[in-house]
Formats: C-alpha cells, structure tokens, sequence
C-alpha cells in the first residue's frame, strides 16, 4: 500500500476518493486566489480614487482623468472576468508603452530653466546681456 492510498488514520480509501479530495483542496485554494485578487483590485482602485482627490485638490484635470479611466479599468479587469482582464490588460500595457496620454508617469524637470547641469554639479547659467 502506497502513501497515496493511505487516507487519515491510516484508513485505506479509494484513488477516486483522493481525487475527490484533492480536487475539494484545489477549489478552496482557488477560492482564496478569487477573493484575494478580487481584494487587491479593489485596493488598487482605492489608490486611484485618492491619486484622482489629490489631482482635483490641485487643478490637475489631466492627472484626475487619467486617475479615473485606470480607477475604472482596474475594476472591469477586478469584476468583468475574462472579457474584463483582457480590456484591462490591453489599456494598461498600453498605457505603459504611452499609447493613450504619452509616457506613464509625469516625467518633469526638478530644476528651473536657469540651473544647468555640469558635472553631477548644478551651477546657474551667467545672465549674458547682449
């Protein structure tokens, strides 16, 4: 008799049984994967819904758009099954490669226009009247 025979107790049951167990097992585990995915696309949602506040506190009405359609899409690609990971996967590799609104992310300079970079140092440009 094999490990695999053996059920609890050492009571000897059936292949069919294992099968059945095992496939019980597996679907609890894809419960949790359900619901815990389902839980990380909400929370993913909630960090949209405050980058959006934050971006209508500051005027920014490109960055409160851009925060709603990915608020959006993350809850069709959360809720809209297969059909939904699919359109969501599609905008948001899209908006990775900067299909919709440019590069992802706001890409600016942290310097004013006078400051030059030279050397890993920054030094202000001389004023040159002409």
């Amino acid at each position: 008799m094999t490990y695999a025979q053996r059920g609890k107790n050492g009571i000897v049951i059936s292949a069919k049984d294992v099968t059945i167990l095992n496939s019980a097992e597996a679907a609890g585990v894809a419960k949790w994967f359900k619901y815990g995915g389902r839980a990380l696309g909400v929370f993913s949602t909630g960090l949209y819904v405050i980058d959006g506040y934050n971006a209508y506190k500051r005027g920014d009405d490109d960055a409160l758009n851009n925060a709603a359609v990915n608020a959006t899409m993350t809850l069709v690609m959360t809720f809209g099954g297969w059909p939904g990971l699919i359109i969501g996967g599609i905008y948001f590799v899209g908006d990775a490669y900067g299909l919709w609104n440019g590069p992802s992310g706001n890409i600016r300079n942290p310097f004013p226009n006078n400051v030059t970079r030279i050397d890993n140092t920054y030094v202000e440009q001389k004023i040159i009247n002409p």
